[in-house]
């Protein structure tokens, strides 16, 4: 049975609040419903945001607490700041990771890492619509032939590219934006340990067979399915190796 995405609205523009939140920092609180509204699509890409004076008193926080949150988000890759106009919403490449998640994504451990893809990456496939299954199934079946090809010429650092891009398809009809940027900065953090199933062709063929088995159930349109082996391929790369 295909899992449809729900409906949602996203919500209205920033409106004033009577109090500060105070579950975070201040600062927390303006950076967190500030990167909603980015994410939600109700700032949208090249908006400028209100001057600060405005925003502070939306908010009902001081203008350092507010300066420190807007610094936040520029450090982030989801503000832009220009000398003499004010904060913009950064325009980015679809849902290409900011240069600073993609950098922090990388210090963090692989198990980390493949442990939170095996929370979130199931979710966003399950959002994958009725309509766009066969479509997704015909791009990531050509995926799957390219990085079976590349295997065969031990080209690890092409095959490691093509699984990565094999996911991406998988996930990119997650319902939040912000889902998806996650998603994408961990899969390209876990590169590099990916790049070390290729190289060993035993790991590397365990791994296309998990993957010909995700592409199996995409084909048959049984998107749970697909999840659920997605969830069991995402396992730390020693497993791989010893199988």
């Amino acid at each position: 049975m295909v899992r449809r995405s729900a409906q949602t609205t996203s919500p209205g523009p920033i409106a004033p609040v009577e109090a500060p939140l105070r579950t975070l920092s201040l600062a927390e609180s303006v950076a967190a419903r500030i990167a909603r509204e980015i994410t939600s699509g109700s700032l949208r890409p090249g908006q400028r945001l209100p001057p600060e004076r405005d925003l502070a008193i939306s908010f009902g926080v001081s203008r350092g607490a507010l300066r420190e949150g807007l610094r936040t988000l520029e450090s982030v890759g989801l503000l832009r700041a220009r000398v003499g106009q004010g904060r913009f919403v950064a325009v980015t490449s679809g849902d290409a990771p900011s240069v600073a998640l993609s950098a922090w994504m990388q210090l963090q451990a692989i198990d980390d890492i493949i442990a939170v893809r095996r929370l979130l990456e199931p979710a966003a496939v399950l959002d994958m619509p009725a309509t766009q299954i066969q479509s997704t199934a015909r791009q990531t079946a050509d995926l799957l032939r390219q990085l079976r090809q590349a295997n065969t010429r031990g080209a690890a650092i092409e095959a490691t590219r093509l699984h990565a891009q094999f996911h991406l398809a998988l996930i990119r009809f997650g319902s939040a934006r912000l889902l998806r940027v996650l998603l994408g900065s961990l899969i390209e953090a876990a590169n590099p340990a990916q790049q070390e199933i290729f190289l060993n062709q035993d790991a590397a063929r365990h791994s296309i067979a998990r993957h010909v088995q995700i592409q199996e159930a995409l084909e048959a349109g049984d998107i749970e399915a697909v999840a659920r082996l997605i969830e069991e391929h995402l396992q730390p790369v020693f497993v791989y190796a010893r199988e």
